[in-house]
């Protein structure tokens, strides 16, 4: 069976520690060399060209990745735009196909000889926040070459996220504490909205950075995983790369929403309403 297993939610919140357990669980995420910064540390598991070919997802639909806007399906329909989105579709069709199935594939890391990607039980892993918000470009891509989809999506609190993403884009000029803030609902609530048909495994970024073990175990058992590779995964996880520490305590912002829909995560009570009814609010106050 072939597996894609989609890292979403929002940046600095995880997702590339969260990336680093699953490739030492055997997902496997593509050639390190075409990773962005593939020579950073930690490592960011994220394909450049999934990168790319995103923000050609969103300039389709008229916007920016660090613009405010909260998509439905529909949006990704319309006439005017199909040529466009079929265009992008083919390419990640062909990139998928170079990437791991027109090559002996290595794993991401460390590297290793790896079993052929239509092998009977092979699992890619896909990176990308972006994807929280185009996913409805990908999933018939994946399906229509007999993938099977699950979903991890990380968070951490959203003073944790706020602290850190601050420091991160202080280019992004002009952006309030409320605009950060509205940036960490936007990617957890799309990311929880479009993957509404598949299992979704929540997990708690704080959580994980403390109690790195149970968490993997909890990832592994969630997604039918190695159990065997569970040590060795959870041992990937370095608390000097947990920048801004546990802010986990401190729960409440001056947005009712981000409180609410923190709790809800960390409960894992949140659903794919969460999104179409804070999206009716930002309507109705004119921000969408």
């Amino acid at each position: 069976m072939k597996r894609a297993i989609f890292v979403l939610g929002a940046q600095r919140s995880g997702t590339s520690v969260t990336s680093h357990v699953l490739s030492e669980l055997s997902v496997q995420f593509g050639d390190r060399d075409r990773f962005i910064q593939f020579d950073h540390n930690p490592i960011f598991f994220e394909l450049q060209w999934v990168n790319e070919l995103n923000d050609q997802i969103v300039k389709a639909i008229g916007h920016q990745y660090i613009d405010f806007f909260l998509p439905l399906e529909a949006d990704f329909m319309a006439p005017k735009i199909q040529p466009q989105i079929q265009a992008i579709q083919a390419n990640i069709h062909r990139l998928i196909q170079n990437e791991w199935h027109d090559q002996v594939v290595r794993s991401s890391f460390p590297f290793k000889a790896i079993e052929a990607a239509d092998s009977q039980d092979f699992i890619i892993g896909i990176k990308d926040p972006r994807i929280s918000l185009t996913f409805p470009i990908w999933e018939p891509v994946l399906l229509a070459r007999g993938y099977s989809i699950q979903v991890v999506q990380p968070f951490r609190s959203p003073v944790g996220f706020l602290h850190s993403n601050q420091k991160l884009f202080h280019q992004w000029e002009g952006w309030t504490i409320d605009r950060h803030l509205h940036f960490w609902l936007q990617l957890n609530l799309a990311a929880v909205y479009f993957t509404r048909r598949y299992p979704l495994h929540l997990l708690n970024y704080d959580r994980l950075m403390q109690f790195s073990l149970e968490e993997v175990v909890q990832l592994v058992t969630a997604l039918s995983l190695n159990a065997s590779l569970t040590e060795k995964a959870a041992a990937v996880v370095q608390t000097e790369h947990y920048h801004h520490g546990d802010r986990s305590k401190d729960v409440q912002t001056d947005i009712p929403w981000v409180n609410e829909v923190y709790l809800k995560l960390c409960n894992k009570t949140i659903t794919a309403n969460d999104y179409l009814n804070y999206r009716q609010q930002m309507r109705s106050m004119s921000l969408v």
